[in-house]
């Protein structure tokens, strides 16, 4: 008996059964902004990042002339020595910003009450450092500026060790980006320290914004049996949404059909009267009314697996359950 699977799934055979199934799957959707700020900043935990998406860049391409220019961050570190902070893009690429680790101090004896809101910049002459009052233009952890008992400090630094944001020069500016932050708890004891806010600042910024696409998930779906043809192919299959929808002016609703990993149609109500029995999927996409076309264009020459594994330089978000 051959079946025809939706997201939620449909069966369909010559004289055809068709089942709903749940079947659940991760969202694409792309979020702006710092994901998961303010972050406590754990002791001794490796695994630890702070991530900021980016979505709608039109110049996703950090090869060409796509480029970060600055990144911005805010924390507070009772012991700064100990911290070390690297910049992570979306395809893995990593620069320096914060370090090194300085387990004797390096000269200073703490931190305590300090707050940074700073910006890291592109590498002279592409960017132009304003260092703090006796601080250096390159960070550095033992620095003795630090030492100022509950100092603020705002100015913009190269990253440590002539370490440069011009290095990220392959691979999408569109995706989540993470901070990898280290705070190592020797010696002589553990301090503890939180990310406030952390962003980052594109050479070219068209088209850059906050996605709100959701795809929202199907719910208390109930199995058919039905022949090949019938009416009762066609219906529909309305989202629920655990927040608010989507703005409808804004953002379109979709139903991918999709039969041995290829996407087959992009249609507005499921209705698979005119397929042949078989297998199949249907799963509901959200998407930024102005990436329709691209998206659309993209879609027809994308598997779905390639889908669910790579997020597309889109505001979209596929539906779950």
């Amino acid at each position: 008996m051959s079946q025809l699977f939706f997201y939620y799934t449909i069966c369909v055979r010559s004289c055809l059964s068709l089942a709903f199934a749940f079947c659940g799957y991760v969202l694409y959707g792309q979020q702006c902004g710092c994901l998961n700020c303010p972050a406590p900043i754990p002791v001794e935990d490796a695994n630890f990042v702070v991530e900021y998406g980016v979505a709608g860049l039109a110049n996703d391409d950090l090869s060409g002339s796509q480029c970060v220019q600055s990144v911005s961050i805010e924390f507070q570190h009772n012991r700064v020595q100990n911290l070390v902070v690297e910049l992570v893009s979306p395809t893995g690429q990593v620069v320096p910003l914060i370090g090194p680790f300085l387990p004797f101090g390096g000269g200073l004896s703490g931190t305590f009450g300090a707050v940074w809101n700073i910006q890291f910049v592109q590498c002279f002459p592409n960017g132009f450092a304003a260092p703090d009052l006796f601080v250096d233009q390159v960070w550095f952890n033992g620095d003795p500026g630090w030492s100022i008992f509950g100092g603020s400090f705002t100015g913009s630094y190269y990253p440590v060790e002539n370490n440069c944001l011009d290095n990220f020069d392959a691979g999408s500016a569109n995706g989540t980006w993470q901070l990898r932050v280290q705070n190592f708890g020797f010696p002589p004891a553990p301090a503890p320290g939180v990310i406030s806010s952390f962003s980052i600042t594109f050479c070219d910024e068209t088209g850059l914004g906050c996605c709100s696409a959701d795809g929202g998930e199907f719910v208390n779906t109930t199995p058919l049996n039905e022949c090949q043809g019938a009416s009762s192919l066609e219906f529909t299959l309305p989202p629920d949404f655990l927040a608010t929808p989507p703005d409808s002016l804004l953002y379109g609703y979709r139903y991918l059909i999709i039969r041995n990993d290829s996407i087959l149609d992009v249609q507005r109500f499921p209705d698979l009267r005119n397929f042949p029995s078989g297998s199949y999927l249907v799963q509901g996409i959200s998407y930024l009314h102005t990436d329709s076309t691209a998206l659309f264009q993209t879609l027809q020459t994308t598997l779905h697996s390639d889908l669910l594994a790579n997020p597309l330089p889109f505001c979209v978000d596929l539906s779950s359950n």
